[in-house]
Protein backbone atom coordinates (compact mmCIF):
# COMPACT_ATOMS: atom_id res chain seq x y z
CA UNK A 1 0.00 0.00 0.00
CA UNK A 2 1.17 3.19 -1.01
CA UNK A 3 1.40 5.88 2.12
CA UNK A 4 -1.80 8.50 2.19
CA UNK A 5 1.03 11.48 1.90
CA UNK A 6 2.57 9.66 -1.60
CA UNK A 7 -1.17 9.28 -2.60
CA UNK A 8 -1.93 13.27 -1.97
CA UNK A 9 1.79 14.34 -3.62
CA UNK A 10 0.88 12.19 -6.69
CA UNK A 11 -2.61 13.74 -6.70
CA UNK A 12 -1.56 17.19 -6.08
CA UNK A 13 1.14 15.88 -8.90
CA UNK A 14 -1.23 14.67 -11.69
CA UNK A 15 -3.64 18.50 -10.99
CA UNK A 16 -0.59 20.09 -11.53
CA UNK A 17 0.11 18.24 -14.89
CA UNK A 18 -3.36 18.75 -15.64
CA UNK A 19 -3.17 22.09 -14.94
CA UNK A 20 -0.23 22.61 -17.05
CA UNK A 21 -1.93 20.67 -20.04
CA UNK A 22 -4.65 22.80 -19.98
CA UNK A 23 -2.62 25.66 -19.83
CA UNK A 24 -0.63 24.06 -23.15
CA UNK A 25 -3.95 23.76 -24.84
CA UNK A 26 -5.01 27.19 -24.32
CA UNK A 27 -1.67 28.38 -25.86
CA UNK A 28 -1.73 26.33 -28.67
CA UNK A 29 -5.39 27.38 -29.68
CA UNK A 30 -4.54 31.15 -29.29
CA UNK A 31 -1.35 30.19 -31.43
CA UNK A 32 -3.44 28.58 -34.02
CA UNK A 33 -6.44 31.04 -33.81
CA UNK A 34 -8.57 28.19 -33.33
CA UNK A 35 -11.67 28.85 -31.74
CA UNK A 36 -12.37 25.17 -31.63
CA UNK A 37 -9.46 24.47 -29.13
CA UNK A 38 -10.14 27.68 -27.65
CA UNK A 39 -13.46 26.33 -26.57
CA UNK A 40 -11.91 23.15 -25.55
CA UNK A 41 -9.02 24.85 -23.39
CA UNK A 42 -12.05 26.84 -21.48
CA UNK A 43 -14.28 24.11 -20.66
CA UNK A 44 -14.71 23.97 -16.89
CA UNK A 45 -14.12 20.66 -15.48
CA UNK A 46 -12.72 18.53 -18.46
CA UNK A 47 -9.44 19.01 -18.61
CA UNK A 48 -7.65 17.65 -21.91
CA UNK A 49 -4.20 16.32 -22.12
CA UNK A 50 -1.40 17.93 -24.09
CA UNK A 51 -1.79 14.89 -26.46
CA UNK A 52 -5.37 15.01 -26.03
CA UNK A 53 -5.13 18.71 -27.90
CA UNK A 54 -2.39 17.77 -30.30
CA UNK A 55 -4.70 15.16 -31.49
CA UNK A 56 -7.68 17.32 -31.51
CA UNK A 57 -5.32 19.81 -33.32
CA UNK A 58 -4.00 17.39 -35.84
CA UNK A 59 -8.30 16.47 -36.39
CA UNK A 60 -8.90 20.11 -37.02
CA UNK A 61 -5.97 20.58 -39.33
CA UNK A 62 -7.03 17.53 -41.63
CA UNK A 63 -10.33 18.82 -42.10
CA UNK A 64 -9.47 22.26 -42.66
CA UNK A 65 -6.68 20.65 -44.90
CA UNK A 66 -9.94 19.12 -46.84
CA UNK A 67 -11.75 22.26 -47.07
CA UNK A 68 -8.70 23.90 -49.07
CA UNK A 69 -8.47 20.28 -51.36
CA UNK A 70 -12.35 20.89 -52.20
CA UNK A 71 -12.36 25.12 -52.82
CA UNK A 72 -9.10 23.86 -55.01
CA UNK A 73 -10.60 21.43 -56.56
CA UNK A 74 -13.54 23.92 -57.35
CA UNK A 75 -11.47 26.56 -58.48
CA UNK A 76 -9.62 24.47 -60.88
CA UNK A 77 -13.25 23.37 -62.09
CA UNK A 78 -14.35 26.62 -62.42
CA UNK A 79 -11.82 27.50 -64.40
CA UNK A 80 -12.14 24.62 -66.54
CA UNK A 81 -15.06 25.30 -67.31
CA UNK A 82 -14.67 29.02 -68.36
CA UNK A 83 -11.82 27.87 -70.19
CA UNK A 84 -14.62 25.16 -72.17
CA UNK A 85 -17.04 28.46 -72.40
CA UNK A 86 -14.15 30.69 -73.82
CA UNK A 87 -13.12 28.13 -76.47
CA UNK A 88 -17.08 27.52 -77.55
CA UNK A 89 -17.32 31.14 -77.71
CA UNK A 90 -14.22 31.56 -80.01
CA UNK A 91 -15.65 28.52 -81.97
CA UNK A 92 -19.14 29.83 -82.42
CA UNK A 93 -17.39 33.65 -83.53
CA UNK A 94 -15.52 31.87 -86.38
CA UNK A 95 -18.36 29.81 -87.36
CA UNK A 96 -20.42 32.94 -87.17
CA UNK A 97 -17.36 34.18 -89.43
CA UNK A 98 -17.71 31.66 -92.12
CA UNK A 99 -21.55 32.49 -92.23
CA UNK A 100 -21.08 36.19 -93.39
CA UNK A 101 -18.42 35.33 -95.34
CA UNK A 102 -20.66 33.19 -97.59
CA UNK A 103 -23.69 35.73 -96.66
CA UNK A 104 -21.58 38.06 -98.15
CA UNK A 105 -20.05 36.56 -101.11
CA UNK A 106 -24.02 34.96 -101.80
CA UNK A 107 -25.30 38.46 -102.07
CA UNK A 108 -22.38 39.61 -104.55
CA UNK A 109 -23.30 37.50 -106.34
CA UNK A 110 -26.68 38.08 -106.09
CA UNK A 111 -26.11 41.55 -107.23
CA UNK A 112 -24.04 40.62 -109.68
CA UNK A 113 -26.27 39.07 -111.59
CA UNK A 114 -28.88 41.08 -110.86
CA UNK A 115 -26.90 44.07 -112.70
CA UNK A 116 -26.10 41.46 -115.51
CA UNK A 117 -30.02 40.99 -116.30
CA UNK A 118 -30.65 44.47 -115.61
CA UNK A 119 -27.72 45.14 -118.34
CA UNK A 120 -29.42 42.51 -120.74
CA UNK A 121 -32.69 44.41 -119.91
CA UNK A 122 -31.37 47.63 -121.25
CA UNK A 123 -29.47 45.85 -124.18
CA UNK A 124 -32.83 44.15 -125.24
CA UNK A 125 -35.14 47.02 -125.04
CA UNK A 126 -32.60 49.31 -127.05
CA UNK A 127 -32.80 46.35 -129.27
CA UNK A 128 -36.85 46.35 -129.58
CA UNK A 129 -36.95 50.12 -129.80
CA UNK A 130 -34.18 49.55 -132.81
CA UNK A 131 -36.67 46.27 -134.57
CA UNK A 132 -39.76 48.52 -133.72
CA UNK A 133 -37.98 51.80 -135.74
CA UNK A 134 -37.34 49.70 -138.53
CA UNK A 135 -40.27 47.58 -138.34
CA UNK A 136 -42.51 51.14 -138.70
CA UNK A 137 -40.06 52.26 -141.84
CA UNK A 138 -40.64 48.81 -143.91
CA UNK A 139 -44.01 48.82 -142.59
CA UNK A 140 -45.23 51.63 -145.35
CA UNK A 141 -42.92 49.24 -148.06
CA UNK A 142 -44.90 45.67 -147.17
CA UNK A 143 -47.94 47.54 -147.53
CA UNK A 144 -47.12 48.79 -151.12
CA UNK A 145 -45.50 45.32 -151.76
CA UNK A 146 -48.99 43.88 -150.53
CA UNK A 147 -50.99 46.37 -152.80
CA UNK A 148 -48.78 45.28 -155.82
CA UNK A 149 -49.90 41.76 -155.70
Amino acid sequence: AVPATEQGEQRRQRAADSERDAQGVAQLAAQKENPILLGVAQLPNKPLSWTGALALAAAIAEKEAAVRRGLEAERRREEEEAAETARKEAEAAVELERQEGRMLRHSQDQEYHQSLLHDQMKDLTARQQALRTELEAAAPEVAENENSL
